[in-house]
């Protein structure tokens, strides 16, 4: 008997043993033998059969003047390959700094598997033996499956693909002044089409780099996105606490009339800042 996998073929020989002028033709029956057809390829009408590929019984017709011997029927088994293909996790394109798992699950064939994995074109990748692999690489990658039967299957590649990630925001900030209470945080670099901005980690509705109106006293983490969904790393920016400004003072008090050369005191009422002083004038 013979086994091969799907897509292979066996050979099959007979033996010549009294014949003068034999005719031969090999004929196969999928049938389980009840009955048989003449078998097709190369060498159906020899005595070596190179090409036999479907699952069945086998048997060789020689036929020779009035003489019609036939043999006793080899059994061809046919195993059918696995079927296999290729999962990305998270997806197939990923920043700069990650990883992507490939993972393959054989739908066919018969248990267990053994698994190489390799580069689409080029060699076996070492070590990589299981059914998922790990990579931080882009490129077009497979695995080759291969069944407790020796039959095997090549993948359909997973084209990979790792994203540049933006280089960390370069800012200018303008600190609120006595006329205005709030700060702005304005992006110099990087800018261009597919950036958007945040400085928040959150919201990346911002397309311009430009954020007003900022709350002063408070530090922003200012990041950028791109247009393939990575994130640089934060920049720090600190806008200063807004400008206190005093109230508008009250009259001077103290003597209208005064004598040359004489020592007065004159004030003002008090004044509410940071530190509460109440001013006089010499």
């Amino acid at each position: 008997n013979s086994t091969l996998c799907q897509g292979e073929s066996t050979m099959l020989t007979g033996i010549n043993t009294g014949f003068i002028n034999p005719i031969y033709q090999w004929q196969v029956s999928t049938d389980n033998g009840l009955t048989f057809v003449d078998a097709v390829g190369t060498g159906t009408n020899s005595l070596t059969y190179t090409t036999a590929t479907t699952a069945g019984k086998y048997q060789l017709k020689v036929t020779d003047g009035s003489v019609v011997s036939t043999s006793c029927p080899i059994i061809v088994t046919v195993f059918a390959n696995p079927i296999a293909s290729i999962t990305s996790n998270p997806s197939s394109s990923a920043c700069v700094g990650t990883n992507i798992i490939l993972t393959t699950s054989p739908t066919t064939g018969l248990s267990p598997y053994t698994y190489q994995w390799s580069v689409t074109g080029g060699n076996d990748i070492a070590g990589a033996s299981l059914s998922t692999y790990t990579t931080g690489v882009s490129g077009s990658y497979e695995v080759k499956v291969t069944d407790a039967n020796g039959c095997s299957v090549n993948t359909t590649p997973a084209a990979i693909t790792f994203n540049a990630v933006p280089t960390a925001p370069v800012v200018t900030i303008t600190d609120p002044t006595c006329s205005v209470n709030t700060g702005t945080i304005s992006v110099t670099a990087p800018l261009g089409t597919g950036y958007t901005y945040s400085i928040d980690g959150t919201n990346y509705t911002n397309t311009t780099g430009l954020f007003t109106g900022l709350t002063g006293g408070v530090s922003y983490n200012v990041t950028v996105k791109s247009s393939s969904n990575c994130t640089s790393n934060a920049t720090v920016a600190t806008i200063s606490a807004a400008l206190v400004i005093p109230g508008q003072p009250s009259e001077i008090t103290g003597p209208v009339n005064v004598i040359a050369n004489s020592l007065n005191t004159y004030s003002v009422a008090s004044i509410i800042l940071s530190e509460t002083k109440s001013p006089v004038f010499k």
